[in-house]
């Protein structure tokens, strides 16, 4: 089972696995009331129009946490990377936490979204953003978003 998302103007589209679903729900309970995230992995159709995202990773050794702030880690990602890269899988992005705030994006948010849109480093020139939000151990909602080579901030809603 899957979840599926698309910009209002049917450009873009982005599935979420259950298993990706499932593993971000389980790391923000584990988060509490810190915010916490991870990178997205997974592959584009021929087209370049959906994404496919099929692996979330928790919260990669090195990350800090706080209350508002999340600073994602590094540590075994690379190498994690590799492994997928040979398998034809690639980083999407990132996903993180708000907790028992809004799913969607703060300034800070866009603003490193937009600088990885342009790193060439990352070869992810329309990187994918999920924002889990809420209470996890209840309900929590998910915002995703995509930001394109324009910079422009899209919001995709649940088909």
């Amino acid at each position: 089972m899957a979840e599926c998302y698309g910009s209002a103007d049917d450009r873009f589209q982005v599935k979420l696995d259950q298993v990706v679903i499932e593993l971000i729900a389980a790391s923000c309970i584990d988060a509490k009331k810190l915010e916490t995230g991870g990178i997205l992995i997974g592959k584009y159709d021929e087209e370049l129009r959906l994404a496919t995202i099929v692996e979330a990773t928790p919260p990669p050794k090195g990350s800090r946490q706080g209350k508002t702030k999340f600073l994602r880690g590094t540590l075994g990602l690379k190498k994690l990377l590799d492994r997928h890269w040979e398998n034809g899988l690639y980083y999407l992005g990132e996903w993180h936490f708000h907790p028992y705030g809004e799913a969607l994006p703060s300034p800070q948010d866009i603003s490193q979204m937009r600088q990885l849109a342009g790193d060439q480093r990352y070869h992810c020139p329309e990187p994918i953003l999920i924002i889990a939000a809420g209470c996890p151990e209840q309900e929590f909602d998910l915002g995703v978003f995509i930001v394109p080579h324009s910079g422009d901030f899209v919001p995709l809603g649940l088909l």
